[in-house]
């Protein structure tokens, strides 16, 4: 690669972005310690990251308390931050995409072929942790696997993919993944351009990437290959996602998860002194018989399960009384009430004891997280249309390709009981609604399950035609014609 890069070329941009990329991953500017900070200076997406996977930076301990402190600390940190973002995820579950070559309601069926190959269902859940715990997530739809027609398309890490959109139209223009290859040692930089992607290597044994500074010298990165080109597609083959915000979901209520595991850490602490309170003896004589002081050995009352005190009659044992934990206890449960307030989640979905509360304040809570979880459903709508667009354009299917022609089908937000399922359908149906809307909206069939339906509902109507018998009789001197069934 060119000492100087030329601005705006592949690889200025390579450069440009990698230092994008970097400063992001660490959080460059950010600290626990500054007030002051500008708006747009966030975390470090590893430290957000570190919440997710439960395992955040402890705080720090006094000089000499590290080795005994941190293990307990570690002990007390109350992994909460996936259950604010599952409150949205386990309800972002599509069913099938719509085209303009095929709009009905049982779905595209090569869009399905391209989901299930890709194995949505897995991929998506990673996506959605990555852009609702980081702020964003990409794809990146890649030529097909040997033997196949359908193009391979992978969630990629925020931490190591950035992309560059248009500032006036918001397309994609650049995309960059890196990644370090342990097997040959090198460096991977892989920058999507249109029409392709250019793979950059760095041999080295030690990587760079992990590094808290980054240098990139041009001259360490060449060329592995010619550009890959995933087919017939002339864009940026990766596909950014973001919350509405830009933000992930628990960024800005970080000193609110913090103050939990403080308080969780106080509780602990107090509960394990309890075992070992103070203890007293009134009455012990200081002297003996002769007037000698007695020197009582430091194990002569040993705190223990097994030991044995020999006391006089007139000795008193005195112990401390024991404090009272009620409001430590109902200071916990304030803090995990006032996240569930500041995030928008239900507060069922961490304590138990709200599921016991009034119908009224659960409904107030599940419309809450029903608006908030829509408003993620339209944010991702638009990547995964592109997402599809792209693949159908490696694939040659241009009319399908159509992205402002292609709509996700999600499944239904709202959890309800079979009983209101099946009032809902009867009502709907009842009301003139086509039965496959109904199925799909009411039942929560999905679009691969109305084609078996359709096949069933035709099946079981010939049966009943083909088991009725017709008779006619004459009562009261007319003739009455009677279905029956056999």
């Amino acid at each position: 690669m060119a000492e100087d890069p030329r601005p705006g070329s592949d690889e200025w941009w390579l450069k440009t972005l990698a230092t994008r990329l970097h400063d992001r991953r660490i959080g460059k500017g950010w600290s626990w310690q500054r007030q002051n900070l500008d708006n747009d200076v966030r975390p470090g997406l590893e430290h957000l990251w570190s919440w997710m996977v439960g395992n955040p930076p402890l705080p720090e301990c006094a000089n000499g308390w590290h080795e005994a402190m941190r293990p307990m600390i570690r002990m007390c940190t109350v992994n909460i931050a996936p259950r604010i973002c599952a409150s949205v995820s386990d309800r972002m579950d599509p069913l099938g995409w719509r085209t303009a070559v095929d709009s009905d309601e049982n779905g595209d069926q090569i869009a399905a072929e391209i989901a299930l190959e890709n194995r949505f269902g897995i991929q998506l859940g990673l996506l959605w942790d990555y852009t609702l715990s980081m702020g964003s997530g990409y794809t990146l739809v890649g030529p097909p696997r040997s033997g196949s027609k359908i193009p391979v398309v992978t969630v990629e890490d925020p931490r190591w993919t950035i992309t560059h959109e248009n500032a006036r139209t918001g397309e994609t223009e650049y995309g960059l993944k890196m990644y370090r290859n342990d097997w040959d040692t090198a460096d991977v930089a892989l920058l999507a351009v249109k029409g392709g992607v250019r793979i950059f290597q760095r041999e080295n044994r030690r990587s760079i990437l992990n590094r808290s500074t980054l240098r990139m010298d041009p001259s360490e990165w060449a060329e592995a290959e010619n550009k890959v080109n995933p087919g017939e597609y002339d864009g940026c083959v990766l596909t950014p996602f973001s919350t509405p915000s830009g933000r992930g979901e628990y960024e800005i209520h970080l000193n609110v998860i913090r103050k939990l595991n403080d308080s969780t850490l106080n509780s602990v602490s107090i509960a394990k002194h309890q075992a070992f309170r103070q203890r007293g003896i009134k009455g012990l004589p200081d002297k003996d018989a002769d007037g000698n002081k007695i020197e009582y050995p430091a194990d002569a009352f040993l705190s223990d399960p097994g030991a044995l005190w020999r006391l006089p009659e007139s000795v008193e044992i005195w112990e401390s009384t024991p404090v009272d934990m009620n409001g430590i206890r109902a200071q916990h449960k304030d803090i995990y009430e006032e996240i569930a307030v500041l995030t928008g989640m239900p507060l069922f979905y961490v304590t138990p004891d709200a599921a016991e509360g009034s119908a009224e304040g659960a409904s107030t809570q599940r419309e809450s997280n029903t608006f908030r979880t829509r408003k993620y459903l339209r944010a991702a709508d638009a990547g995964l249309a592109l997402t599809q667009s792209k693949a159908f354009a490696v694939m040659g299917e241009s009319e399908r390709a159509k992205v402002s022609e292609i709509r996700t089908i999600w499944h239904p937000v709202e959890i309800h009981s079979l009983t209101e399922k099946s009032q809902a359908f009867a009502m709907q149906r009842q009301n003139g609604v086509p039965f496959n809307i109904a199925a799909r909206d009411c039942l929560g069939y999905g679009p691969e399950d109305l084609p078996r339906i359709e096949a069933e509902r035709a099946r079981d109507a010939f049966y009943a035609a083909a088991t009725a018998t017709t008779d006619t009789r004459v009562e009261a001197g007319r003739p009455v014609r009677a279905i029956e069934s056999a």
